[in-house]
């Protein structure tokens, strides 16, 4: 990569977006062309789209198919322009911010804030079906339609900082700073987790299983990155740790797994 400490990877035709600490970068290895050198904290990949969230909270659209790029999306166009996470679903980008979040398909851009979120900021978010999951440092909030709960120490949550969120069969898992990973969806449920301090969680197809008519589906491995390592839920349930530093990023691109490093960029194919 053109620098280390990687936060977002994405991949179009053959050409690498890397973003980090230290800029943004398209190219492939070797044959870098920095495009800014303005941290970044995020990188999202919606079809040919790359979404690239800055440190100073903007968020920047490349439209490659267009050979596009606009910069700070939600400027002039949303009441709370600065973003903290993002995430998608389909073709609906979602931004996290402070006391809610905004909802962005091509056609139009949408905000919410509900009261029970003033004064938070979203460390990640969620979508699953009409329900929206965000989470905080102070808490895990499900909105849904304008019924609003939150789920803290009270509800079972081990730690209240939210560090990210994924979608397993209509719950979400949680990876939390300092209490490893929970599964919610009416109630909080520890999960079995290597780590403690999990930053990053993602689903990698790197695998296959046989049903018992003998068809064959590809197998979804649970990928838990945290501040000492990243491990791989294997189909008996264990763990397999294949790094031992921080991770700093996880995407996963067809079969592939990209690992960002404060060193680097990793990628594992399944």
């Amino acid at each position: 990569t053109p620098y280390p400490r990687v936060h977002g990877y994405a991949s179009v035709n053959g050409v690498g977006y890397v973003g980090g600490l230290r800029g943004m970068a398209r190219g492939t290895p070797g044959k870098w062309q920095i495009l800014s050198r303005s941290a970044v904290r995020q990188v999202e990949q919606v079809g040919d789209s790359i979404w690239v969230l800055y440190g100073s909270g903007a968020v920047d659209e490349n439209e490659l198919r267009l050979a596009r790029r606009t910069y700070d999306v939600l400027a002039g166009a949303a009441k709370r322009q600065w973003t903290s996470c993002l995430s998608s679903r389909g073709d609906t980008v979602y931004f996290g911010g402070l006391g809610g979040w905004a909802e962005k398909t091509p056609k139009r851009l949408v905000e919410h804030y509900p009261k029970e979120m003033d004064g938070q900021v979203v460390t990640a978010i969620c979508a699953i079906g009409d329900t929206v999951w965000l989470g905080t440092q102070n808490g895990l909030f499900r909105v849904r339609g304008d019924s609003v709960v939150r789920f803290g120490l009270g509800a079972g949550l081990p730690d209240p900082w939210v560090t990210s969120l994924v979608e397993d069969y209509g719950q979400v898992l949680a990876g939390l700073a300092d209490g490893g990973l929970v599964r919610v969806r009416d109630k909080v449920a520890t999960e079995p987790c290597p780590t403690k301090k999990v930053l990053r969680l993602a689903w990698w197809p790197n695998g296959k299983v046989i049903d018992a008519e003998g068809k064959t589906y590809p197998f979804m491995s649970l990928v838990v990155g945290g501040l000492d390592g990243t491990w791989v839920r294997n189909h008996d349930r264990t763990w397999r740790q294949i790094d031992g530093r921080e991770a700093t990023c996880l995407t996963v691109l067809g079969r592939s797994l990209y690992l960002g490093t404060p060193q680097g960029l990793r990628e594992i194919r399944g």
